[in-house]
């Protein structure tokens, strides 16, 4: 099973790889517009994702039709590619989300903002390593990222239930409480796919 699967990625890594890489890209420039709080970093993202549009329908286009004792493999390949295709739209509710937090002018605490902060770069780093992980499939970099998504998901809970808290004795206001809470769920499931990714890579 396992140099089948890395016969049929081998093929489809590149491309792959592209669309990790591009999602990232649109990750890190939502994050640049949330710090400074200003759009201009997220304005011109169309030709990203016609880009990853584009790229994810050419990679399910190039998925071979395998022999029915490889159809595991088929099943692996598709699933990763809808997981990238899922990822575009949690990046995308990232995007939406900071906008929203720009043109109203929702400001969160200190606490909040670092708390996001490292999150996402948490998320940014394991983007990479997934970039990584589509070259090469090693084994070693696909247990690390499962592991680390397990950590981040323990901290991004224990963020979420204590702003929950915080918010139940007045100490934030609604309306930048939900958007935070928003933003901590569409990283939450952008680690989701990462992870769903990394366990159809192991064998």
């Amino acid at each position: 099973m396992s140099t089948n699967k890395k016969k049929i990625l081998g093929d489809l890594a590149p491309g792959m790889a592209t669309v990790a890489g591009d999602l990232r890209i649109m990750l890190s420039l939502s994050f640049e517009a949330f710090i400074k709080h200003k759009e201009d970093e997220i304005k011109d993202l169309d030709r990203i994702i016609e880009k990853i549009d584009s790229q994810v329908e050419e990679l399910a286009i190039k998925v071979p039709v395998l022999e029915l004792e490889e159809r595991e493999g088929i099943t692996r390949i598709l699933s990763i590619i809808n997981s990238l295709e899922s990822m575009k739209y949690n990046v995308l509710k990232v995007v939406n989300q900071t906008k929203v937090k720009i043109n109203e002018g929702i400001l969160f605490t200190d606490k909040a903002v670092n708390e996001l902060k490292e999150l996402f770069e948490a998320v940014l780093d394991l983007m990479n390593d997934l970039n990584d992980v589509f070259i090469t499939e090693n084994q070693v970099l696909i247990k690390h990222i499962v592991d680390r998504i397990r950590e981040i998901e323990e901290n991004t809970q224990k963020y979420a239930t204590e702003h929950e808290e915080r918010l139940v004795k007045g100490e934030c206001l609604a309306k930048s409480s939900t958007l935070y809470l928003l933003s901590l769920d569409s990283l939450r499931d952008l680690l989701w796919h990462t992870k769903t990714i990394a366990r159809e890579l192991a064998y």
